[in-house]
């Protein structure tokens, strides 16, 4: 499965009421990106759809092959919510991967977003303020990708600009200081719920894994 280099898998399954739009998050020390979170949701037995930032820039180059910046990945992935048959979208994703759910739900303006850990801003003034250092050469490479293209650097004013009022799930861990700041950056809208563990740091997900409890969540 992530043996080759494209960007999207898709599992569509006829009939499917739900439809799980999964963006992939930062790569690991070797490799590409995976598709993550391809074993968590076998269990669902719905339509699942996998996308992977290959260029490691929160998904502000494009998919190779299909996009070129977000506004043409978003029409795309909407050209898969036409084709499917379901009549509920999940967007799903973990760290940059939550970022991606938050964005492109906003953009397309419907559906509901489970986001672990996400990035809610890669401004550099953002940044500045937080003392976030994190991913210093994805952020740095994510600003040359985007330097002709349109930039979503701040999912707040993304949100605003969007108007979109679909519920937004964000899950953090209060062992990391950023994550709560990154999270807190959107909780002045009522469509977001912010769930704070005391475990796991940024790897939150890994910990719901492994309890069992991310199935559950996933089941909405």
């Amino acid at each position: 499965m992530d043996t080759d280099t494209s960007p999207v898998l898709e599992e569509l399954i006829p009939g499917s009421r739900k439809l799980y739009l999964t963006f992939g998050g930062m790569q690991g020390a070797l490799g590409i990106p995976p598709f993550e979170f391809y074993q968590s949701s076998r269990i669902l037995n719905e339509s699942r759809v996998f996308f992977r930032d290959l260029s490691q820039t929160w998904y502000h180059a494009g998919l190779p092959g299909i996009s070129s910046n977000i506004p043409e990945t978003a029409r795309y992935i909407e050209t898969i919510i036409d084709k499917s048959s379901a009549d509920e979208i999940i967007y799903l994703g973990n760290s940059m991967g939550g970022y991606a759910a938050i964005l492109f739900a906003a953009l397309i303006g419907h559906g509901r977003v489970v986001s672990f850990s996400p990035q809610t801003f890669i401004s550099p003034s953002q940044r500045r303020a937080a003392g976030d250092r994190r991913w210093r050469s994805k952020v740095l490479r994510t600003y040359g990708a985007a330097l002709f293209k349109p930039k979503f650097f701040d999912l707040r004013a993304v949100m605003e600009k969007a108007g979109a009022n679909n519920p937004i799930e964000i899950f953090v861990s209060s062992l990391d200081a950023l994550d709560l700041v990154h999270a807190r950056n959107l909780e002045r809208f009522r469509n977001v719920r912010i769930t704070v563990r005391d475990l796991g740091g940024h790897n939150l997900v890994k910990h719901l894994r492994d309890s069992g409890e991310l199935q559950l969540i996933l089941q909405g």
